[in-house]
């Protein structure tokens, strides 16, 4: 699936179930599709990557960032090291 709004249309077909953040819900209101708030589901992880080569500034910014953030909430980023 290549965007929330395929992922969408493929559970209001019945084809899936999906877990999404709750600002998906709000934001991608749909009459054929049904959001029930989840509240016992383990926690998940966010992955970034990006090829070995890559000599992106955006990208470089981005990771360094993404790791600014993670360090100021030491609560919240377990994965992140």
């Amino acid at each position: 699936m290549s965007d929330l709004n395929q992922l969408l249309e493929t559970v209001a077909l019945g084809r899936a179930v999906a877990y999404v953040p709750m600002s998906v819900t709000r934001r991608y209101r749909r009459d054929d599709v049904v959001s029930l708030p989840v509240s016992d589901l383990s926690g998940g992880q966010v992955l970034v990557a990006w090829p070995e080569v890559s000599r992106s500034a955006a990208v470089a910014t981005f990771d360094r960032l993404a790791l600014e953030v993670a360090e100021s909430h030491p609560d919240r980023a377990a994965a992140f090291g």
